[in-house]
């Protein structure tokens, strides 16, 4: 099969793996957002002439590299060189796969706290996942941090959200030539990738660029208020030192990175560890993505959607060995008092923070510690429950809705992390051969009960892109629907369909 080929924009070069897998790098979805468009909506690309070469990974959105606010929990988040020049997209063909003969298309939004990350990293490397499930692989990149995600005047809100849909409308201007089917496309994304898609969901530029979501630990509950980006907005001025926009882009891309870290940390009592995320801006963003599913926005996409099963071991001291119980219930009660009313829903759970805390030590193991088990707390408080009520939500609406937990505990830090945020990102793509991941997680090799585990989530998640059914032993999510289902698929060492995860615990966060 050809590996060059004619975009809109001009004719690239790729290369051909081994197994047949064609892959292009490095290739430009919108013209660099530099000078005067910074901070500003994606320009479209200069058509070029001759061929370019589409071997190589682009750099990194602009991040902060090298230092405590950058990675260094998890393998191979280090994203390289980075640039301001950073709308770029890789694409995976499977063998076959032609304008003749097209295949389903699944497009990867990576995550990071909407601050780090990058869609070039070697983790989302998609030659095994297109060879596997028959289907075409893209991963983007995006802009990050103050550079994508400021509300201020004279700054496009959100322009990190809009990277996203024009990387969308690429592939529905672009993909057919590669071999992909552009009315059979599913976003799918890990974290922010996740929430990002929870965003695209609710928002009117998204609508008709694809058929089907996966969200994959999405941070489905944090949106800001107007009000609260406007305070960062105005809290990044005064640590940059500058009065208005035109100071912010007379200064060099790293003195603005510098100074979201900065702000970042200033402000985390205020507005949170991540105060750089999609807002409220009225346009982009125009309400709350769990309202706008209750609305029945987006009522079309079909909907995959799940968490870790110990998603915040990843960011918990577990070794506190002077944590009491009494010590714990006054941290779970100013941990209840300081969540943020997210929109028009409910913040809190339904029963007191003793009464909960009780919930959780009746149904954790014997060997369970404080620690742990305040761990999980905030598990479902910041992840578990939100994504239960998205899905519960979307099933009002669409009854394809699946849920699902990854219940694959990493063999890191001796087992503490458990099944732990971002330990499915090596199942999903098979890169357990990258950056040490293989380690991380426990993979003894091709066929062991990790590598097991990774095969059967990609072979449904491609089944998910291409039929909209992960399988036919994973039962769709009812929600409220009259049968009240809350089946779940579990990954894991027993893989298998679950009623009700955790059920005792949901119904102490949503006393249903």
């Amino acid at each position: 099969m050809p590996t060059e080929i004619e975009t809109r924009a001009g004719r690239i070069e790729g290369r051909t793996l081994p197994g047949a897998v064609r892959v292009w790098r490095g290739v430009p979805y919108a013209a660099a957002p530099v000078g005067k468009r910074r901070f500003q909506l994606p320009a479209p690309v200069r058509r070029w002439t001759g061929v370019r070469s589409a071997f190589e990974r682009a750099a990194a959105p602009m991040q902060a590299v090298g230092t405590a606010a950058g990675p260094a929990i998890v393998p191979g988040m280090e994203p390289g060189p980075v640039s301001e020049d950073c709308l770029y997209l890789d694409v995976w063909a499977p063998p076959g796969a032609s304008p003749s003969d097209p295949r389903p298309v699944m497009v990867w939004i990576p995550g990071g706290a909407f601050a780090m990350g990058s869609g070039a990293l070697a983790t989302y490397d998609g030659a095994r996942l297109a060879s596997e499930g028959n289907v075409v692989v893209v991963s983007i990149t995006y802009r990050l941090g103050a550079l994508g995600f400021l509300m201020l005047d004279g700054v496009q809100p959100n322009v990190g959200l809009v990277d996203q849909a024009v990387a969308l409308a690429w592939v529905q201007d672009n993909i057919s030539v590669f071999g992909g089917d552009r009315d059979n496309v599913t976003v799918f994304g890990e974290s922010a990738g996740g929430g990002s898609i929870c965003h695209l969901l609710a928002a009117r530029l998204a609508r008709g660029l694809f058929r089907r979501a996966i969200v994959q630990s999405g941070a489905t509950g944090l949106t800001l208020a107007p009000e609260r980006a406007a305070e960062v907005g105005a809290r990044l001025l005064a640590v940059a030192g500058v009065a208005d926009v035109a100071g912010l882009r007379a200064l060099p891309a790293e003195a603005i990175v510098d100074a979201q870290v900065r702000t970042t940390w200033e402000l985390f009592e205020t507005v949170g560890m991540m105060p750089f995320h999609p807002c409220l801006d009225g346009g982009v963003v125009k309400d709350w993505p769990l309202a706008a599913r209750q609305t029945g926005h987006a009522a079309d996409v079909e909907l995959l959607i799940g968490t870790t099963a110990h998603e915040m071991r990843l960011y918990a001291d577990l070794g506190e060995p002077d944590l009491d119980r009494a010590r714990l219930v006054k941290r779970l009660a100013r941990y209840l008092d300081g969540r943020p009313a997210r929109g028009a829903v409910p913040a809190g759970p339904a029963l007191s923070g003793d009464d909960l805390l009780s919930v959780y030590e009746s149904t954790a193991g014997p060997t369970a510690s404080l620690a742990s088990i305040w761990s999980d707390i905030q598990t479902d408080g910041e992840m578990t429950t939100w994504a239960e009520r998205t899905a519960r939500a979307h099933a009002g609406h669409q009854p394809a809705t699946y849920r699902y937990v990854f219940a694959w505990e990493a063999a890191a830090r001796d087992g503490a992390y458990g099944s732990c945020h971002a330990a499915d990102l090596p199942f999903t793509f098979g890169t357990f051969d990258v950056d040490g991941w293989g380690e991380w997680v426990g993979w003894e090799g091709p066929g062991s009960a990790a590598d097991v585990v990774g095969t059967d989530l990609r072979r449904r998640w491609a089944a998910f892109a291409h039929t909209g059914v992960p399988g036919a032993d994973w039962p769709r999510y009812g929600g409220d629907a009259d049968d009240g289902s809350r089946d779940c698929y579990v990954f894991g060492p027993d893989p298998g369909a679950v009623a009700d995860w955790h059920g005792t615990r949901r119904q102490a966060w949503t006393g249903r």
